[in-house]
């Protein structure tokens, strides 16, 4: 693989998670996390950017190299600068405006899951019976489980809807088509999951405001 060559030090160095940076086990491997470490020693600040929540991070990275990083999350609801960047923000939503999506998604199937993201820890969610599930894969723990009332009485920053293994490409037809102007609903590759967010809040907007 032939590596690009810089011809200046770059001002900082933005990495996605799923597809980039991890494993298809959904772990980092030593090589990657060397060439952090190694960039944030010459200087040059590294910041990871996914629609992952910031709870992911404590599974990935130890706490010594976490406090090094600066991060954007939730698909850039959410952003933390790490010196030598400095910007911190969060992208929240109307409360009234998600009670809107949750509605229409449990209509579509009763079934689904919602998890509505208060900044990165906590969140809410409606299916706390299959929620250990989710706190072995993200380092989550129960004190973080809220209710969904409780969790958009907290300002909430995303709300992802799915768990279900069902193609969701009408239900995200539907979502854009009433919330798209004020609404950013993003489909991933799976089109098994939604992820609702401001309709500002992008990965590169935070890494602007994050210089």
């Amino acid at each position: 693989m032939k590596l690009p060559e810089f011809k200046t030090v770059p001002r900082a160095i933005a990495i996605d998670l799923d597809g980039t940076l991890l494993s298809s086990r959904i772990d980092i491997s030593k090589r990657n996390l060397r060439a952090i470490d190694s960039c944030i020693r010459c200087g040059i600040p590294v910041s990871i950017a996914t629609s992952r929540a910031t709870r992911i991070l404590r599974r990935i990275f130890s706490p010594q190299l976490a406090s090094r990083i600066s991060q954007i999350t939730m698909s850039g609801a959410v952003a933390v600068g790490i010196p030598p960047l400095s910007g911190c923000f969060k992208e929240t939503l109307s409360p009234d405006l998600c009670r809107s999506v949750i509605t229409d998604s449990i209509s579509f199937d009763k079934r689904i899951h919602i998890t509505v993201e208060t900044g990165g820890f906590e969140f809410g969610i409606n299916w706390i019976p299959e929620a250990v599930q989710l706190w072995q894969r993200n380092s989550a723990t129960p004190d973080m489980v809220l209710s969904i009332d409780q969790a958009l009485n907290r300002e909430p920053c995303k709300v992802a809807i799915g768990g279900l293994e069902r193609d969701l490409t009408k239900l995200a037809q539907s979502l854009t088509q009433r919330f798209g102007s004020r609404l950013s609903i993003v489909q991933e590759a799976s089109k098994t999951f939604l992820n609702v967010t401001s309709k500002t809040a992008t990965k590169p907007n935070a890494l602007r405001k994050s210089l």
